[in-house]
């Protein structure tokens, strides 16, 4: 080992930005795209969505499910008197299965709705904001 060779200081500091700019916009760019499929996703669940309420609905209203219901409200000493009954003929005239697609659609669009937010941050950010990230 000469005197002539110096000692390695490792990547230029230009090297360093440009390489970190580089990683920063490749995360940008796969985020954006994480945000578009994840956004369509929320879109078909919410498309879901409406059609499984309305079908809900529909069922909740040829179940009967209301009618007893509102029993409830017009003839609450009637009710009471028999509230084992009651609750017994309410539980037979819901519709779960209706109500478990209602809920599978709803949960699929939360679900996808936190993932697209979850990427909005990183989609959207420029490369440095001083206030956020201290420089």
């Amino acid at each position: 080992m000469g005197n002539n060779q110096e000692e390695y200081k490792g990547p230029s500091e230009e090297l360093y930005r440009t390489v970190i700019a580089r990683i920063r916009w490749e995360e940008r760019r796969s985020a954006r795209k994480r945000l578009l499929l994840w956004s369509a996703a929320s879109l078909c669940a919410c498309a879901g969505l409406v059609p499984a309420s309305g079908y809900a609905m529909q069922e909740l209203q040829q179940s009967g499910f209301y009618s007893y219901l509102s029993l409830l409200f017009s003839d609450a000493s009637l009710v009471f008197a028999s509230w084992k009954e009651f609750l017994l003929l309410l539980t037979e005239s819901l519709p779960i299965v209706e109500i478990t697609v209602l809920a599978g659609a709803l949960f699929a669009f939360l679900g996808t709705m936190h993932a697209a937010v979850g990427h909005v941050k990183t989609a959207a950010l420029p490369f440095r904001i001083p206030f956020l990230t201290g420089n």
